[in-house]
């Protein structure tokens, strides 16, 4: 009799599509959701001298009701959902994802409290983030896997991770000790780079994990050797490559949001000018219309000029 897995998993209903395409695209999209948000508010401090301080935020788009946090602790059930479908026979396996689902799961519950205002201390989300990311770090450098090939792989997954644990942390230690403003001392800027090393890290993490699809999947799978030292050389290679990938990909989005906000800003600049125009032709009109056009002189005692 053929049992039916009541279940299920999303994932293992897409055989073709692969749960490491799925994940890498996931992270892929965090990634330049967290970077165009980031830079687009870092270049507004940078042109417009009225705008707030700039101040790298894990956000990865504005949401009062904390949607984007919502959409990373939601998607994360699913993923530990899914990996206990996959592996019913590795118990290990599954302790071991589910883990780091539960990490990223917490730091969205701290997100979404942030968002919504509980008091919490400063950076508390950043915190949150370097932990779960650390502990990744951890589990995937210890799994060890059967072939050189397969190591290869985690080993490079493992370096973009790295990128991510030293972002994360700059990040924390610049927002938990950005100094208040005050009547001596004015709000500055913080920098943007250490907040895009941890973007380049999700980029790399995501384009890496669809690269993981076209090794481990068929028909791909069949024109590699598993343990030829050659092949482990070429996979290093091409984790080069989508490093630089990525890093271009985040040049390219420092100069398209340099654009935007520009156009932005002088589109704000434009309307405001039209709407002064058209008070004051309003109020021009409206003192014309009570016989209050030509302005009123006041006379000035003489002694009181000589006061």
């Amino acid at each position: 009799m053929r049992t039916v897995d009541a279940g299920g998993s999303f994932l293992k209903t897409l055989q073709g599509i692969d749960s490491h395409f799925m994940a890498g695209s996931w992270i892929l999209s965090l990634g330049l959701l967290l970077a165009w948000y980031n830079l687009t508010r870092w270049q507004r401090s940078r042109l417009d001298h009225d705008s707030t301080p700039f101040r790298f935020s894990i956000r990865f788009f504005p949401s009062v009701w904390a949607l984007d946090f919502w959409a990373v602790f939601i998607f994360f059930i699913g993923a530990i959902i899914e990996v206990n479908s996959v592996y019913t026979g590795i118990p290990e396996a599954n302790l071991q994802h589910s883990g780091i689902y539960s990490a990223y799961m917490f730091f969205a519950l701290v997100g979404i409290c942030t968002v919504r205002g509980v008091a919490l201390p400063p950076a508390s989300k950043e915190a949150a983030f370097l932990v779960a990311i650390a502990l990744e770090w951890i589990s995937i450098k210890n799994h060890h896997l059967p072939s050189p090939l397969h190591n290869a792989m985690h080993m490079c997954f493992l370096y973009g991770i790295s990128f991510g644990v030293i972002g994360v942390f700059s990040v924390l230690v610049q927002n938990a000790t950005v100094r208040p403003a005050s009547p001596h001392f004015p709000p500055m800027s913080c920098s943007v780079l250490p907040g895009l090393l941890l973007c380049f890290s999700l980029i790399l993490q995501g384009t890496w994990n669809i690269q993981i699809t076209t090794i481990v999947q068929q028909p791909w799978i069949n024109a590699w050797n598993l343990n030829s030292p050659e092949h482990v050389l070429l996979i290093m290679s091409y984790w080069c490559f989508h490093a630089i990938f990525a890093a271009a990909l985040l040049f390219v989005l420092v100069l398209v949001t340099e654009r935007v906000v520009k156009c932005k800003l002088r589109k704000d600049k434009t309307a405001f000018q039209i709407h002064s125009s058209a008070i004051a032709t309003r109020k021009a009109a409206s003192l014309e219309a009570g016989g209050r056009a030509t302005p009123l002189t006041v006379q000035i005692p003489t002694s009181a000029k000589n006061m």
